[in-house]
């Protein structure tokens, strides 16, 4: 992942479109965060200087990446503490960065940095500190993993159950089976994210998690007066945001049981909750990291829908005016319609905070220098990862 030194742009730079293609790129488990370390200035050793910025710089990208879980009750002390153990662990917790900028300030040397953040480390290191990671917003899920033992589909499935337990401790509302509308909850044999779509839609979820669960016999042995038998367990699971379609995260786990049973059945069971008990730690974070990128600290794509754009040149200036926002990295016009007119917008901040922007005075008089008259934008919806809002004249 490198990318080039630029400047923010108007309606498009080479940086920002190296920026969208590394943001596709990232892993389910990692996120975006821009830092500035800072070192003493020094003519005596300019490398040792630099290293120690850029050090600098990955340890507070890694502080932020740490503000994707950490709720806004956190204490003071609690944030040095989170401080210290990340600063231990950064090598772990930055995959790759970037330098963007360089520059002398007085007697400090600042450099910016880039930074891709493995959520999955940083969640590690919060949970040994004592932290519960949550989600949050509460998103509405609903679950459907197909479970398969001893050759027969099941339909109480183990893994489905453990699935749902597991996301309502960490604050997820996972709907009922028996809540949906217009597709059958069994019906829905295919493992896609079309499926998933349809699964989300049905339910009225923002998050939908499909899967397969399957357990495989090992054999059996005769031991004494005994038969044992073992078997393993491999789980295929993936989750889904339904406002964009967008993939949460994925894993593929497999896991033996972790004791021989005397009934091929029993042990198919433990295989399965074995294997779900292994993949769930690296889904949830994978989960929770990108839902709290909408509602929480570091880069998101935000679907901005707008309504009462009469023209395709009022979608450019559209464009170019949200370009100028100050935490927009980068703005993509998707489509042109009468109707409605939809953008991508790459944001650092909370959703919440880009709807407070579209909706401020400083937006609208950037509007009117684009289109010579005074228009005001007014947020209808928003929710994890989309936008609507109105142009009135």
């Amino acid at each position: 992942m490198r990318m080039s030194t630029a400047r923010k742009f108007g309606t498009v730079s080479l940086f920002s479109l190296l920026l969208v293609l590394a943001f596709s790129l990232l892993s389910a488990a990692s996120v975006l965060v821009s830092a500035v370390g800072v070192a003493a200035l020094s003519e005596v050793d300019p490398g040792r200087m630099r290293d120690e910025a850029i050090r600098d710089a990955w340890r507070r990208a890694a502080e932020q990446g740490a503000g994707v879980f950490l709720h806004a009750e956190a204490r003071v002390e609690k944030l040095i503490l989170v401080s210290s153990a990340v600063s231990t662990r950064v090598d772990a917790i930055i995959v790759d960065y970037d330098v963007v900028r360089e520059w002398e300030d007085g007697v400090l040397y600042r450099v910016e940095i880039l930074a891709e953040v493995d959520t999955f480390e940083l969640g590690h290191v919060l949970e040994g500190l004592g932290f519960e990671i949550e989600a949050i917003g509460n998103p509405r899920t609903v679950v459907r993993i197909q479970e398969e033992r001893l050759g027969e589909s099941q339909t109480l499935s183990v893994a489905e159950a453990l699935v749902r337990q597991a996301l309502e401790e960490r604050g997820f509302a996972v709907v009922e089976p028996n809540e949906a509308s217009g597709c059958s909850y069994s019906a829905l044999e295919a493992t896609s994210p079309e499926a998933a779509l349809e699964l989300a839609q049905a339910f009225d979820a923002d998050v939908s998690i499909m899967g397969n669960a399957i357990a495989e016999p090992l054999g059996c042995a005769e031991l004494g007066m005994f038969t044992w038998c073992n078997a393993i367990g491999v789980v295929d699971l993936q989750a889904y945001l339904r406002s964009t379609g967008d993939e949460l995260g994925s894993v593929l786990a497999k896991a033996k049981a972790p004791k021989a049973r005397t009934s091929m059945e029993a042990t198919s069971i433990d295989a399965i909750e074995a294997a779900v008990s292994k993949a769930l730690p690296k889904l949830l974070f994978e989960i929770i990291a990108k839902l709290n990128m909408v509602n929480g600290s570091g880069l998101r794509a935000v679907r901005l829908i707008i309504e009462g754009l009469s023209s395709f040149q009022d979608a450019l200036h559209v464009e170019s005016a949200l370009g100028t926002l100050r935490e927009a990295v980068s703005v993509n016009l998707l489509q042109y319609g009468e109707t409605l007119t939809a953008y991508d917008v790459k944001y650092m901040g909370p959703t919440d905070a880009l709807a407070g922007e579209l909706e401020s005075d400083d937006f609208a008089d950037m509007l009117k220098a684009y289109f010579g008259q005074r228009l005001s934008l007014a947020v209808t919806a928003f929710d994890f990862a989309s936008i609507h809002a109105k142009l009135s004249r």
